[in-house]
């Protein structure tokens, strides 16, 4: 059969011979047959793409749903996360306060150190300057003591002498 040509469809040609039908409405009745397969075919085609829409449909809203649900745990570990790392840099500023507050006390202890240091050094330079003073005297005394002796060594001689002579 060739295009839309009755003729050539004994059915069609049957219909027209007992008188049933014309041949337009032949072709019509065929053009409403192909209508109506070519629209059931449409029909199934929606109905199959409407099932499938709702199957894709039903998939994102799950996929939407543990998105979301991946999104809130995110953020709650971030949250959570963010007042651990709030927590720990807390509780480092205090340990440096506290460290900060040792190392003041430490340092004004070394300042009084120094100064101390510095004062038993001149106390030390003093009593050295002293003792020195002191072992200057003490030789002094002792030459001069020496000196004394020698002189009463003559002072002995010459009475000795004069007795001698006397």
């Amino acid at each position: 059969m060739q295009g839309d040509d009755i003729s050539n469809d004994p059915s069609a040609c049957r219909d027209i011979l007992r008188g049933l039908s014309t041949p337009f409405e032949v072709l019509r009745a065929r053009g409403n047959v192909r209508l109506r397969a070519e629209a059931e075919a449409l029909v199934k085609a929606t109905r199959e793409g409407a099932e499938q829409l709702e199957k894709d449909k039903d998939v994102f809203e799950k996929l939407k749903q543990t998105e979301a649900w991946a999104a809130t745990s995110g953020l709650k570990h971030v949250r959570t996360l963010s007042k651990l790392l709030f927590d720990e840099r807390k509780g480092w500023r205090e340990a440096c306060a506290r460290e900060n507050e040792k190392l003041f006390h430490v340092r004004q202890e070394l300042t009084n150190l120094k100064a101390m240091n510095a004062a038993l050094m001149k106390e030390n330079a003093a009593a050295e300057a002293a003792t020195k003073e002191e072992k200057e005297a003490e030789a002094r005394g002792a030459k001069v003591l020496e000196e004394a002796d020698a002189d009463r060594s003559k002072l002995n001689k010459t009475v000795e002498n004069l007795k001698v002579e006397v």
